[in-house]
């Protein structure tokens, strides 16, 4: 018997259709899914990458104000106030345009409108008198580190004194700062001797940075 030669012209029937498109459709689904989870772990990876970056570059900076901590002329203590999450104090880390001046400096944890939290560091300039020393009415602000969240803590303090007229290997031990910003409970002979400084997003453990300053001039 001879083929009908029309039957090699009919083309895909319905039922293949509808599965041809069912096929498909399976098929960009599962290569959408993939490449969107790809464009997730990047994106994240990228957040996570800046964040460790914002924290370490926080870091540099507040080491640098925290290491030069002194106590200027006319001057009772190198220390304003503290507490576990922000301080106040003077440094002469040449942190502004004059060099050999105490610069008064506060690194703390702001808020924005949205209730996202910040870490940031006020520089207040110096001014010699014949007296001592006095500062600027205003200060410039740097915003240093954010997160995302409007709960945990992206800053934290933990203080060291020594009596450095012993040693300080030996009497060094933790201060426990007031819950509000306050002074330190250290009695002389006893100097602040350092500080453990932790930045970074509570949230995103592998973004904060811990580390200690040790104050060059505290004894």
């Amino acid at each position: 018997m001879s083929r009908d030669p029309r039957a090699s012209d009919e083309g895909f029937g319905l039922i293949e259709l509808v599965v041809a498109i069912g096929v498909f459709g399976a098929l960009m689904v599962i290569v959408g899914t993939a490449t969107l989870a790809g464009f997730n772990a990047v994106r994240e990876t990228t957040t996570r990458s800046q964040a460790q970056q914002d924290s370490q570059d926080a870091m540099i900076w507040i080491t640098r104000l925290a290491r030069y901590i002194d106590t200027p002329e006319g001057v009772a203590s190198p220390v304003v106030s503290a507490s576990a999450s922000t301080l106040t104090a003077y440094s002469y880390s040449g942190t502004g345009a004059k060099n050999d001046a105490p610069y008064k400096f506060t690194i703390g944890i702001g808020s924005r409108a949205d209730g996202r939290r910040y870490v940031y560091s006020d520089i207040w300039a110096p001014t010699k008198t014949a007296s001592g020393w006095t500062w600027s009415a205003s200060a410039t602000r740097r915003t240093m580190f954010e997160i995302r969240t409007t709960s945990g803590t992206p800053l934290g303090i933990a203080y060291y004194a020594c009596d450095p007229t012993t040693s300080c290997t030996a009497t060094r031990h933790a201060v426990t700062p007031p819950v509000t910003p306050g002074a330190l409970a250290i009695t002389a002979p006893e100097v602040l001797e350092s500080i453990e400084v932790s930045v970074g997003d509570p949230a995103a453990p592998a973004s904060v940075v811990t580390q200690g300053v040790k104050l060059v001039n505290s004894a």
